[in-house]
This record gives C-alpha cells, structure tokens and sequence, in this order.
C-alpha cells in the first residue's frame, strides 16, 4: 500500500548510519486501513498506522531470497498479514504466470546474489508469520538481533523527522548523502546565534521555541510536525539532540547531529 511505502521510506532513511539497502515490513505491522485526505501526515497517524511496538532488526540478506519470501508472502489468500511490503526504492512486477516479481532493490535493478541490508521487524526474523526462505535463512546463518538492541520503529520515523526539522531550520535541504560536513557546519554557524539569544554559546528549549514562532509560524514544515504547535516541535527537536539531558545543545552538538 501507499502508506505502507511512506512509512518504509522514513525508516530506511532514518537508518543511513546502518547503510540499509531495503526496508520492509508485513502487513500485519501496519494498519493501513485508513483513507487519508490531501494534506498532511502527522505524528498521531504515525501512532494510528504503528499501533505497537515494533522493533527493527537489520540482516544482510541476499537479494534472492528477498525475492522469493515476497513471492511467498503475495500470493495467499486475503487478508494475509504475511504479505511484505518494500519501500518506495523497491520495485515488484506481477508476470503472465502470477508470480511477483522484485525487479528492483534500492534504487537498482535486483542482483539475486547480492547481499542487502535490510532492515525489518524483528518478530518476523523470530518467526512471526512464518515467513520463508527468509526465517530460514536468517536463522541458518544465526543472524538475528536481540529485540533488546533494536530500536522502535516509531521512534526511529520521529527521530528522523525531528532530524529533519533541525536541517529545515538551518536551510539545508536534502537527504544524509546529499548534505556535507562542510553544508552542515556552514548552516549551523549561520543560524546558531540568531536562535542563541543570551549568547552563552548554548540553546535551550525556550529559546528554540522562540526562534520557530520567529522564522516559521507554528514550526518548519516537515512531514510528521508540521501542524504542531511551536512548544512541542521545540521539545521533541531537543529531544533528538541533546544527548546528555541538561535542557541545552551546542553549535558542536547540531553539527555531529544534522
């Protein structure tokens, strides 16, 4: 489905550092039952389509057997909460016989003896659904994650949209390959002190929220905030960045983050 695309998209972005070739995820794990009006997606959409946790594991996975499980998971009898849906880079063909068909991993034509990284649910490598020749596969080569070190796919979908209004708010536009370490320091210094009001060198919460109602009204227009009042996109945004918890971020600490 659509939505089911949408989210996979933010997920593979929001696991650059892991370098994930592929996001999917079965149908079970997403709601997808809404019909959405023109507009915006917002966090409490995000919370309806992933109504529980959902750990994600990442497997290097080779692109054959990405291509049969999604074969396998497709051609059930509906509804089938097996069924696998790929991100938005991902392309299936449905051919004369039936069969579906992955034509395409990450942007580029499927190398069936290629190795992907792949980032899914995990309860799906642990044998949710039964989903095969992955489950098999994964446990042959005794890859699978401990849900104790995956993260929720809610609060990797936030932390990179929170992400993503930081970069907004420093004008850099882009995804991680396209911005550089160069960009990203040069924007960071251009913007810092306008939001750094006492000029202590640190940005707290406050000031934040004064900087968004400032330049943007009700906050920068990204995807899952967009319609969220300043106070809470600066909290949520601080959040994501403020990595030991004493309510401040440095102009050092955006740029290792955006």
């Amino acid at each position: 489905s659509y939505i089911a695309k949408f989210l996979l998209k933010y997920l593979k972005y929001s696991l650059f550092d892991r370098k994930v070739d592929v996001a999917m995820i079965q149908a079970g794990a997403v709601r997808a039952s809404a019909d959405y009006e023109p507009g915006d997606f917002i966090l409490g959409d995000l919370f309806k389509e992933f109504a529980f946790d959902l750990p994600i594991g990442v497997v290097d996975v080779p692109g054959s057997i990405i291509a049969e499980s999604v074969h396998n998971t497709r051609i059930a009898a509906k509804p089938a909460p097996q069924f696998l849906h790929l991100d938005e880079d991902c392309e299936v063909a449905i051919d004369d016989d039936g069969k579906h068909v992955v034509t395409q991993l990450n942007g580029a034509p499927i190398i069936p003896d290629k190795i992907y990284r792949v980032a899914t649910w995990n309860n799906t490598l642990n044998g949710v659904n039964d989903i095969e020749p992955l489950l098999s596969y994964v446990r042959s080569k005794n890859i699978v994650p401990d849900d104790e070190v995956c993260l929720g796919a809610k609060e990797l979908i936030v932390k990179y949209c929170m992400k993503d209004a930081w970069r907004h708010l420093f004008e850099l536009e882009g995804h991680d390959l396209e911005i550089t370490v160069e960009d990203a320091t040069q924007a960071v210094e251009n913007t810092f002190e306008k939001i750094d009001e006492d000029g202590n060198g640190l940005v707290d919460v406050g000031e934040l929220c004064k900087y968004i109602k400032k330049e943007g009204g009700n906050g920068p227009s990204i995807g899952l905030m967009r319609r969220a009042r300043s106070s809470i996109l600066a909290i949520k945004m601080m959040e994501v960045v403020d990595f030991d918890r004493d309510g401040m971020v440095s102009s050092k600490d955006l740029n290792e983050f955006v």
